[in-house]
Formats: structure tokens, C-alpha cells, sequence
């Protein structure tokens, strides 16, 4: 029997035989359980059609009409005074409920935001400095122009800027390099071959322009406008690594143990050095002004300015390339392992395992990228060191990637060949089909891709 109930008036429920009062099981659903036992449901229509219940409920009924004649706004004010709280205790369940996912994903947007915030106001900063050195190098370009004398008996028809003063870069000027749009109308235009049949390991270019290769043991410096051989170094030793060091040098990397430094215009040595142990040099970077040379397990960092070995790191394992993500963080990776060394500190920030690293490129001093040769890339942020993003591109036998401005890349594969992709896409925009496989490739200042296929000869590819 129900506390409240008057026993005339209680419904009494079938099985347990317990009375409740009317209003507990009027509004409650056409099979409920027994509010009182709870050990077994009730069919509402059943409860209500038993005999002993009919005459109650019409005696009810009888009551209420009563009631509603006597007072009727105080039976609606009942009514909805009801309705409300019932309301509002909903309303406290339903916000207890979800108070926790609101307040976290409140919280995660804005996390979000200041993390756009911070990005947006490193890249503006980033961008306002960058115009201020253009500003500065646009300014003297015009002076040195407004400057120029023509002497008499000077032919003004044959006159070159580039004989006055050098070539000019604009591109270097306004910091843009070229920036593809499209490769699959590409074809090749020129063929440059070496005097000797060697074959060519890499390929690098200077800021104005000039191209450098190098081979077993000879230096190339190419003109690209003019298709010609500007210098030729020949070296005893054999090179194992060579790269640009600035606009009138280049430095080589010796399998005799020395680290030497040419001008590119005499063929002379500027400066030279030997590296402790008689290590042999693997790959070269630049530092600020100074040289990171891996020799073995070893990154050794030396002044050219003092000559001398300033310090070394050890490496920990092999790896087979290195490359500067920003102004003081080296990277050093083989298909396995990526390590991270911060150079002004002197200490390796972070090892990070991964699989079938075949390519790392440089995107900004925040980013770069890996390419892996089971099909995928991904994205790393610097600052933190850990991946962003993984993109599957069904790509097989990846070999190399290149990053490009406005967030485009080339990745060259030996099925595919070399494919443009802009980022976060899985399916590249354009595509340059290759009949072998190459050694080395460089998109010029021109816009021309240069490639060369294990060969004494330099393709030059554009539209």
C-alpha cells in the first residue's frame, strides 16, 4: 500500500497486490515495472481494466471533476507546477550529464585557437622580417642600378647587366623560388655532358645562377642560360661529397680524410682542413658560417674563419644523411632512426624510430617532411618533434622528396616517376613520367628540373 494513498481510492496492481496511488501510474508508459516489488512489470491497460481498479478510477475521476469545479486554476496550477519541476529535474540530470563534454570541448576549442593565434603571430613576425631584409636588397638593387655609368665608345645594343655587375637574381631578392604548377608538360630540352665519361653523384646551384656537379673526382661549374662549362676542377682524391657554400665558393667533402674549400671563379683553395682520425667525410650542411661535416658515427662542426674543429657530437648510429631544419636543430636519419641535435646547445634533442625513410626535406623552420617507400609521408613539427600528420599516397618504390613554396612537394618513385602534390592530399596533381631512374635531382632558379641518371650527362626538363 502507498504511504500516501487513501485505501478507497488506491489502484491495486496485479501479481504483488500492493496499492499506489492513481497519479504514479497514470503518465507512466504501457508496460512499466511495479514501483513498489520492482521484481516484475506491469501491463498498464491490464492494471487499470481489473475490475476492483474501474471502480476506483471512475470514482477518481468523479473526484478530480469535483475539484476542477470548485478551483479551476489551482488544478491547472497543480498540473503545470509538476510538469515544470519535472522539467527542471531533467534539466539538472541532462546538465550534469553533458557540463563535462561541453567544458571539454569548450576548452579544446580554445587550445585550438591560441595555438593559431601563436602560429599566425610567429608567421606574421617571420614575414615582416623577411620584408625587411627584401626592402633592404630591393633598395640597393635600385641604387646600384640608378649608379650604373656607361663610358664612351661603349656599344649600348650589346650591352649585358650581367657583365657589369653580375648577375641578377630576383628571385633571391624577393625570396621566392619557382614554384610549380604543373609538370605532366614538361619535356626535355637540353642534355649537358661532362668531357669525361665519369658519372655524376649530385648536383648543386649557386645563387647566381651557376650550376655546380661533381663526379668521382672533378668539379663542374656549368653555366645554365649559356649551356656551357665555366671551370673545371680536377682533384687527386676521390669526392665524396660536395655542395654550394655561398655565391663565389664551394666546399668538397675528400675520401682521403679532408674537407677543402674552392672559389668558384680561380678554381683555388681557400681554405682546408683534416678531419681528426682521418674520418672520412659522408655528407656536409651549413651552419650559420660555419661547416657540419658527418664522418661516421661523428657530427663535427668546423670554423673555416679560425680553422678550426670547434666541437664534435656523437651520433649514435649511422646515419646516411643530415640535413638543417632551422637555424640551429640538425636532423641525421637512415631508413630506421631519425636523431635530432640542437648545435647551439650541444646535445642530441630526441630519437625517433620509424620505418623505410627514403627522403626528408626541409618545408619551413617549423615543419618538414619524410616520404617512406611503402607508400606514405609525414609530416613532423620541429618544435616539438613529433609527427602531425600521416598521409597514405599508394606510391611504391619511393625514392626522394623535394619541397616546393605554397605547400607543394615533388616525390619521385621508380613506378611513377616524379608526381606534384600539394599537402594533406593523397592523390597528386600532375605527373612527369621518366624512362630510368636517376641519381640526383634540383629544381633550378630557371624553373627547369635538372636530373641526371647515373650518367656523365645533366637533363634539363621544362616546358
Amino acid at each position: 500500500m502507498c504511504d500516501k494513498s487513501d485505501g478507497n481510492k488506491s489502484i491495486i496492481l496485479p501479481f504483488c497486490g500492493f496499492g499506489v496511488c492513481y497519479e504514479h501510474i497514470e503518465y507512466l508508459a504501457k508496460k512499466f515495472k511495479c514501483p513498489v516489488c520492482k521484481d516484475h512489470n506491469i501491463d498498464k491497460e491490464e492494471c487499470l481494466s481489473m475490475r476492483i481498479n474501474l471502480e476506483k478510477i471512475d470514482f477518481i475521476k468523479q473526484e478530480r471533476l469535483k475539484e476542477i469545479g470548485k478551483s479551476p486554476e489551482t488544478f491547472i496550477n497543480n498540473i503545470f507546477t509538476q510538469l515544470i519541476n519535472n522539467v527542471d529535474i531533467k534539466r539538472e540530470k541532462l546538465m550534469m550529464m553533458f557540463e563535462k563534454q561541453i567544458n571539454d570541448y569548450s576548452q579544446q576549442l580554445i587550445n585550438e585557437l591560441q595555438k593559431h593565434k601563436k602560429n599566425l603571430t610567429a608567421e606574421l613576425k617571420h614575414k615582416m622580417e623577411d620584408f625587411e631584409e627584401n626592402k633592404d636588397s630591393i633598395k640597393a638593387l635600385i641604387e646600384c642600378v640608378e649608379n650604373m655609368k656607361f663610358y664612351e665608345g661603349q656599344d649600348l645594343i650589346t650591352f649585358k647587366i650581367a657583365d657589369y655587375f653580375g648577375r641578377v637574381n630576383f628571385a633571391k631578392l624577393v625570396n621566392k623560388d619557382s614554384c610549380l604548377v604543373d609538370i605532366e608538360s614538361f619535356k626535355l630540352k637540353t642534355n649537358l655532358k661532362v668531357k669525361n665519361n665519369g658519372t655524376i653523384n649530385n648536383i648543386d646551384q649557386f645563387e647566381t645562377g651557376e650550376i655546380l656537379v661533381f663526379g668521382e673526382n672533378y668539379i663542374y661549374i656549368i653555366n645554365e642560360e649559356l649551356r656551357q662549362i665555366l671551370k673545371e676542377v680536377k682533384l687527386y682524391s676521390c669526392i665524396e661529397c660536395a655542395r654550394v657554400l655561398n655565391n663565389n665558393e664551394f666546399l668538397c667533402g675528400l675520401t682521403s680524410g679532408h674537407v677543402k674549400i674552392f672559389n668558384k671563379n680561380t678554381s683555388e683553395i681557400v681554405s682546408e682542413t683534416e678531419i681528426p682520425n682521418n674520418e672520412q667525410p659522408y655528407a656536409l650542411e651549413l651552419w650559420s658560417n660555419k661547416v657540419v661535416v658527418r664522418a661516421g658515427t661523428n657530427i663535427r662542426v668546423w670554423d673555416p674563419i679560425v680553422n678550426k674543429w670547434i666541437f664534435e657530437l656523437n651520433a649514435i648510429f649511422c646515419g646516411t644523411r643530415i640535413l638543417m631544419i632551422n637555424s640551429n636543430l640538425l636532423l641525421i636519419y637512415n631508413t630506421s632512426q631519425i636523431d635530432i641535435f640542437d648545435l647551439a646547445k650541444k646535445i642530441n634533442l630526441k630519437s625517433i624510430d620509424d620505418k623505410e625513410i627514403v627522403g626528408i626535406d626541409k618545408i619551413n623552420d617549423d615543419e618538414f617532411i619524410s616520404v617512406h617507400g611503402s607508400g606514405f609521408y609525414k609530416i613532423w613539427c620541429t618544435n616539438r618533434l613529433e609527427c602531425k600528420m600521416k598521409c597514405d599516397i599508394q606510391l611504391w618504390k619511393i625514392k626522394y622528396v623535394m619541397t616546393l613554396p605554397n605547400n607543394r612537394f615533388l616525390i619521385y618513385s621508380e613506378e611513377e616517376g616524379i608526381t606534384l602534390w600539394i599537402r594533406n592530399e593523397s592523390v597528386y596533381t600532375s605527373q612527369l613520367k621518366v624512362d630510368r631512374p636517376f641519381s640526383s635531382m634540383i629544381l633550378l632558379r630557371s624553373g627547369q628540373l635538372a636530373f641526371t641518371h647515373y650518367s656523365s650527362e645533366i637533363h634539363l626538363w621544362s616546358q
